[in-house]
């Protein structure tokens, strides 16, 4: 209960106080009940925006261990599906089997695959491969979710000085589980950086830098 009401309230707060619109539902249809999801980390909220936009799936996401001890926001990071980025390799195990169980009961799990919050950020950084390995796993798509700004109203822009946001969806990567591992998470994680490269990058921007492609697992805040 407390899940979907904390849904509800950042579905309200989202829509009036970042002017948050979304765009691709229709790319959520038929899809299979476990899923990778990843998103530019553009603002505080953007978990919750991937999060009111899946609606009746159940998501969860890494975050910052203090995230979860912060007096006030703790239980709402909780009741949201939030757990510890692991901080040894010890709690790396563990968080590596949460990862893997969760896809397995169907769930969803969230990661930022540009590793850290840049405010606002336009363009994409490089990404970390962590999302695309257990993507590929435990066969689960991948479906990119990219934040991107819209030119406010003179009422907005006098209200507020951010611009106001719109959550695109994308449509899904699916892993070739017949392919050779590395090469195939490789190949996900570059699919997936392209086509929220092209959705985030200003008109008129030379294309971005080919995306990394490290043996981290990070990606995850």
């Amino acid at each position: 209960f407390l899940h979907w009401f904390a849904l509800l309230v950042l579905t309200i707060y989202n829509k009036i106080f970042c002017g948050l619109r979304v765009r691709g539902r229709k790319n959520l249809r038929g899809l299979p009940p476990a899923l990778v999801t990843v998103c530019n980390h553009v603002n505080m909220l953007d978990c919750s925006m991937v999060a009111c936009a899946l609606r009746h799936r159940m998501l969860y996401f890494p975050t910052l261990k203090s995230n979860l001890e912060l007096p006030g926001i703790r239980h709402l990071v909780k009741y949201l599906g939030g757990f510890p980025i692991p901080e040894s390799m010890k709690a790396f195990r563990s968080f590596s089997i949460k990862v893997r169980d969760i896809l397995a009961q169907g769930d969803t799990v969230h990661f930022f695959p540009e590793g850290s919050l840049s405010p606002y950020a336009t363009g994409l950084r490089p990404f970390a491969r962590g999302a695309f390995v257990y993507a590929y796993d435990c066969g689960a798509p991948v479906v990119p979710f990219a934040i991107t700004y819209r030119k406010a109203r003179l009422i907005r822009r006098l209200l507020r000085r951010k611009p106001p946001l719109t959550l695109n969806i994308l449509e899904p990567v699916f892993p070739d589980l017949s392919a050779p591992r590395r090469e195939e998470i490789d190949r996900l994680l570059a699919d997936t950086y392209n086509r929220m490269a092209a959705v985030c990058r200003p008109p008129g921007e030379t294309p971005p830098p080919e995306p990394l492609t490290t043996v981290s697992v990070g990606g995850m805040s």
